[in-house]
Parts: structure tokens; C-alpha cells; sequence
């Protein structure tokens, strides 16, 4: 009401003041959108406040501006209302007490800075170009950032994250300097580094990232653990395996002075402890040290036995124990993770073909088949499908069935054929096919079995590790 109060007082000096031919079209034009916003039907005001904000010599223009983005928003516009809000909340930001605009609506810069975030937010989530594009056009010409740049950076590499882009989200933030607030600092210095190291580590990033979570900050213990074992895991992605189990050894003796004061070991702390012994463990088997690595997966069996997946520690016993050619040891930790209902379908999966393995490498190929043909009965295994399959195959070629051999390649490519298997079942195919077909014409030709002369035409280290 103040507000209409302000207008008529001035629409009434404004009248005395102008040229004839002016006197009436601008305030009348502005009375006419106020009726019409106040009206049923608030959109008719469109056209009036398009006439007025298009004169941008009027002194009403930045209040028809605001106006004409709050009908465009209401109306589902949100491109043509930041299209304009670009345009017009700098210079409302910029108003004097004394502009007529300020007079009418002492709320029009806080109005319109709410209506641009508000913009933004409404835009089709795809849409990163247009916003991009604003920020290319201001940065062309401003020395410095005002607070509309740093909405359109805040809300840019907010998308970005959502499309998992988290690098980009982070070097957008990295330009909104002492914009950010404590919030997006917070985005910016923890949780996105933390997402780009666990997806795709940067050396830069990390060893900044890592020494920055040595200095006192606002991060909670929890937080200082993932981002510690965030760093651990980026080393090891990096193929700096002695930084990572470092990391990781610092990080136990934390955890462990962590469990020492609170005397509890029913948190979270002692998961973490598991879990960094055995990543500590799976260091060691990267850098070869099979024998100490398996002794001390199967000491951590012991020290956290009330870890919910043990069949971890005992995949990497395994391992190491085929790695030292010692058979025995592995098939006993393989067989009890099969044998284990706490085991998840995944462990099993992956303890029989492994249980295969040994069996292949043992040249006991029929043994071999049975123990892949016990992966494929576990439900929604693709990866350990594909590799039983591949497995599969290679014992029916050194067993002298191309037949059911090329079956299981065949499998392979019709149902995994995004796998790893599915490029040497494809190499495989393609080499024993032509042999095949011309031992089967010549067989036809003979009247005798097509497979009978076909153990000749395979060469074991073709098909072998």
C-alpha cells in the first residue's frame, strides 16, 4: 500500500514535470500492471511491464524489471526471467535511496537477488549452457566478482555434481574465491576433493588435499577418517602404494588411540580399523609380499572377529596362497567362504572360481569346469559369469572339445559383451571357427565325426596364461 502511495505521489509530480505528449502513458502503464497483478488473471500484466522494463531510460524500469521476472516465473519462464534478471539485479543491487525505484520499493534489490537464485534454480536440470554463457559474458566484462557471479558459479557447479562432473564442480567453486560461504567452503576444501579422489585422483589435488586435512579445521573425526582413507585410496589409484599404506598406518594408529579413550568398541571405530587393515593387506599383495600379506589377513580373522565380511580377509589369504603355489592353504580359506552363509553372493562367486583356478593351474580341467559351473548358478554375477565362462572354454579346448568350447565363447559375447572375457572370446572364436568348419567338411566328406581330429588343430599356449 506505501508502495502505491509513493507511485501516485509521484506519478502526480512526474505528470506536472513532463512533456505533454508523455505525461500520462508511463504511470498509466504501470497503474494498469499493478491492477492487473492485483487482478484474477496476473499474467495480463506481462505485456504492460514488458513496455515499461523495454525503456530503460524510465526511472520505473527496474521496478517493472522485478515485476515482469516474477510474472515470468509464476508462468514457468524461467529462461526469459534470468534472460532479464541478468540484466536488471546488478542495477537494482546499485540503486540510491534517492532513485525512484528504491522510493516506490525499498525491497526491490533483495527482491530481485531472490528471484535470480530462484531462476536458476528452476532452469531443466541439462542446462549448464546458458548459465555458462552468463558467466563467460560478465567475466569478458568485469575486473572483479559480484554477488550474481557468484550465484551463477554456485549453482553451475551444483550441477555439475549432480551429473557427477566433480572436477568441474570443484575448479567452478575454486573461482568464487571469497564468495563462497561457510557452507560452499565446506563443498569446495572437503567433500569435493573427497568425491574426485575416490573417483578419479589428481596428484595436484591430493597432496594438497592431504596436507590441508593435517591443520586444525572444522572437520569432525569421522570426517578426518574418510578423508584420510580418501587420501590413502588416491595414492593407491596413483600407483604410490608406499604413500597410501602410510597414510593408511597413521590413520590405524588414530583409530586406535580413538578406541583406546573412548573404550568402546562397539562404534564405528573399529570398522574402520578392519577396513584399513585390510586395504593395508591388499597393499601388500600389489607389491608382491604374498607370504607376510597372508599371514596377516588371516591374524585379522582373529583380531576383528566380529568384522561383518571376514570372506574379504580370506579372498586375499587365498590369493597369496596361490601366488606361493601353496594349494592346500587356498583351497581351505576358498572352501569356507563357499561353505559360509554369512558369505556374500559375490565372495562365493568369486571363492569357486578361484577354486577353478587352482584346479587349471593344477591342469585338472574337468575339476576345473565343475568349480566355474558353480559360479554360474549364483544369481546376478555378470563380471564372475563372463570369467567362469572364459575359463570354461579354455578347459574345453586343452580337453579337446571346440564343440562345447565354442559354446561357452559364444556365451560369453551374446550375453556379456561388455565384459573383459568378451574380446579374447571374440580373438577365439575367430581362430577356431575356419579350422572347425574345415575339419567338419572334410569329416562329412570321410563320413566320420567332425570332432574326432580337432585336438590337433590347438595349441595349448595359445589358450593358456
Amino acid at each position: 500500500m506505501l508502495s502505491i502511495v509513493w507511485f501516485l505521489v509521484w506519478g502526480i509530480s512526474y505528470q506536472q514535470s513532463a512533456p505533454p505528449e508523455s505525461r500520462i502513458s508511463t504511470t498509466q502503464l504501470y497503474q494498469r500492471a499493478v491492477e492487473a497483478l492485483q487482478s484474477p488473471n496476473p499474467l495480463d500484466a506481462i505485456p504492460l511491464l514488458q513496455r515499461l522494463a523495454g525503456d530503460e531510460n524510465s526511472k520505473l524500469a527496474p521496478l517493472a524489471a522485478v515485476r515482469l521476472a516474477e510474472c515470468y516465473l509464476a508462468n514457468n519462464q524461467s529462461v526469459e526471467a534470468l534472460e532479464l534478471l541478468m540484466v536488471w539485479t546488478p542495477r537494482t543491487l546499485k540503486l540510491s535511496k534517492q532513485d525512484m525505484a528504491f522510493v516506490l520499493d525499498p525491497e526491490l534489490a533483495a527482491r530481485a537477488s531472490q528471484l535470480t537464485r530462484s531462476a536458476l534454480a528452476q532452469l531443466p536440470e541439462g542446462n549448464t549452457s546458458l548459465i555458462e554463457q552468463h558467466i563467460q559474458q560478465r567475466a569478458a566484462k568485469l575486473s572483479q566478482l559480484e554477488p550474481i557471479d557468484g550465484w551463477l558459479l554456485t549453482e553451475l557447479a551444483r550441477r555439475f555434481s549432480q551429473q557427477q562432473r566433480f572436477l568441474e564442480s570443484y575448479e567452478t567453486l575454486q573461482r568464487l574465491g571469497s564468495l563462497a560461504d561457510p557452507q560452499t567452503v565446506k563443498l569446495r576444501e572437503y567433500d569435493l576433493p573427497l568425491s574426485i579422489l575416490l573417483e578419479s585422483p589428481k596428484p595436484e589435488l591430493l597432496e594438497r588435499f592431504a596436507a590441508s586435512i593435517e591443520v586444525p579445521n572444522q572437520l569432525s573425526a569421522s570426517e578426518i577418517v574418510s578423508a584420510r582413507m580418501a587420501v590413502a585410496e588416491g595414492y593407491r589409484k596413483l600407483g604410490n602404494l608406499d604413500k597410501s599404506s602410510s597414510t593408511l598406518k597413521r590413520l590405524s594408529e588414530l583409530l586406535q588411540s580413538q578406541l583406546n579413550s573412548s573404550n568402546d568398541s562397539t562404534t564405528d571405530t573399529t570398522l574402520w580399523l578392519a577396513t584399513v587393515d585390510l586395504r593395508l593387506t591388499e597393499n601388500m599383495v600389489l607389491q608382491g609380499q604374498y607370504r607376510d600379506a597372508a599371514r596377516i589377513a588371516e591374524d585379522c580373522l582373529l583380531k576383528h572377529a566380529n568384522y561383518p565380511e571376514p570372506s574379504l580377509f580370506r579372498l586375499i589369504a587365498a590369493r597369496c596362497y596361490i601366488a606361493e603355489i601353496d594349494f592346500e592353504k587356498a583351497n581351505a580359506q576358498l572352501n569356507q567362504i563357499a561353505n559360509d552363509s554369512a558369505s556374500k553372493p559375490t565372495q562365493i562367486a568369486q571363492s569357486f572360481w578361484m577354486l577353478g583356478e587352482i584346479c587349471f593351474l593344477q591342469r585338472d580341467y574337468s575339476t576345473a569346469i565343475e568349480h566355474y559351473a558353480n559360479v554360474l548358478k549364483i544369481a546376478q554375477q555378470p563380471l564372475w559369469h563372463a570369467r567362469a565362462l572364459l575359463q570354461t572354454a579354455k578347459c574345453h579346448e586343452l580337453l579337446a572339445a571346440p564343440l562345447e568350447a565354442m559354446a561357452a565363447y559364444r556365451a560369453i559375447i551374446d550375453n556379456y559383451p561388455q565384459s573383459d572375457a568378451a574380446p579374447f572370446a571374440q580373438a577365439r572364436l575367430a581362430e577356431i571357427l575356419p579350422g572347425f568348419a574345415q575339419t567338419a567338411s572334410n569329416a562329412e566328406k570321410q563320413n566320420i565325426s567332425p570332432i574326432a581330429n580337432q585336438s590337433t588343430e590347438i595349441n595349448p599356449l595359445t589358450i593358456q596364461r
